[in-house]
């Protein structure tokens, strides 16, 4: 290691969302934080079964995550370009706007937030779509709301932080957040 290769190691430890001094830059979802409390992530929620909804976010809720319901897919697309989320949660069968067709368009935007499809429509085919639209993990209907807990928190684990896009003339990174801005 010489010392002009420093810069470009601090810029990798930023991508991994680490500081110069191998701290994190901010603590891991659904873990401890250093006060001893617990980390909230943001989710977006969209389904458009009004009392399937409330029982999701009361649930999630209680587990200390920040839930933006919305029950259509426009104002859901509308509020994944605004804000940054965790982990999306989207339904298929949604007025104004398809999941399926919300997720292509968020990708075809550069969002990457990790996104489970929370559905009734449990074909191979209908899986088979969600998944190549971008879905990174399908859950039909009727489900157990642990199961979706613990879905949602792999997914966190897994998908937050940055992520070192690629490498430049072997000394500059270019990196890009969850949201997918460059820094």
């Amino acid at each position: 290691m010489f010392p002009e290769d420093l810069p470009f190691l601090n810029i990798m430890f930023k991508c991994a969302g680490y500081n110069a001094d191998r701290s994190r830059t901010e603590p891991w979802p659904a873990e401890n934080n250093r006060e001893g409390g617990k980390t909230e992530m943001r989710l977006l929620l969209a389904e458009d079964e009004e009392a399937m909804a409330d029982a999701i976010v009361a649930y999630l809720s209680y587990h200390q995550m920040t839930v933006d319901w919305f029950s259509d897919g426009l104002k859901a697309r509308e509020a994944a370009l605004m804000k940054t989320y965790d982990v999306m949660i989207l339904d298929i069968m949604m007025p104004g706007m398809d999941g399926v067709t919300l997720l292509l368009q968020l990708r075809a935007r550069g969002n990457t937030a990790p996104v489970i499809f929370l559905t009734a429509k449990s074909g191979l085919r209908d899986k088979v779509q969600g998944f190549e639209a971008g879905s990174d993990d399908y859950l039909t209907k009727p489900f157990a709301m642990e199961e979706l807990l613990v879905r949602i928190n792999a997914l966190a684990r897994r998908g937050r932080g940055f992520f070192l896009a690629r490498l430049v003339d072997n000394k500059k990174a270019a990196c890009y957040n969850a949201a997918g801005n460059f820094f």
